[in-house]
């Protein structure tokens, strides 16, 4: 579920997604890769958002 003050942009000039957002399981910030095919989205790999992703998420998020 995402939240309204969820980050989501391309990850690379291919298909992927990154999404950078806070996950109140993990209590911290968040780094998704996903893609998407025949209409599925598919989460590909994640980690602890590193300092980069944690700068954009805050001036980038809506």
């Amino acid at each position: 579920m995402l939240s309204e003050s969820t980050l989501i942009r391309p990850a690379s000039r291919g298909r992927s997604v990154r999404t950078i957002g806070y996950s109140s399981q993990a209590g911290c910030l968040i780094t998704v890769i996903s893609v998407e095919e025949a209409g599925v989205t598919y989460g590909v790999n994640s980690w602890r958002s590193n300092e980069t992703d944690t700068r954009r998420y805050g001036e980038e998020r809506p």
